[in-house]
């Protein structure tokens, strides 16, 4: 009875190990609105996680890439413009009931004051970091 007990309790642990791409695609939403004057206020629309081509053993990294519509200081909506964020989750110790650690960096959204040339150069970016050639 306690080996059974063992099994499951490790093999309930180990399925959450990795974190679905919907966790981590609604995580770096929650951190990209974190960063916007209304937070209250984006609208994402073909969101995908693009993984990192190394990736650590305990968990996942990669970019939420997508396009957002969030107000300005004015409280209008500016339009859909592109968006990534770096994002890192793993598992704590052994089991995720223990918790996971996340982490987020390199939030950008395209701005469409930026000059032709710096919104050119900054689409290029997007592309490579969220996988599209």
């Amino acid at each position: 009875m306690m080996k059974k007990l063992l099994i499951a309790v490790l093999t309930l642990g180990l399925a959450g190990c990795n974190e679905s791409d919907e966790k981590v695609i609604a995580y770096g939403q929650n951190e990209i609105s974190q960063n916007l004057k209304d937070p209250t206020s984006p609208l994402f629309r073909d969101v995908f996680f693009h993984k990192d081509e190394k990736m650590p053993g305990d968990g996942v990294s990669g970019y939420v890439c997508g396009q957002l519509n969030a107000k300005n200081s004015f409280g209008a909506y500016n339009g859909y413009n592109p968006f990534y964020i770096h994002v890192t989750v793993k598992t704590r110790w052994l089991l995720p009931a223990l918790g996971v650690l996340r982490g987020s960096s390199d939030p950008w959204v395209l701005v469409s004051s930026d000059s032709s040339q710096e919104q050119q150069l900054a689409l290029q970016t997007y592309m490579s970091k969220c996988g599209k050639s």
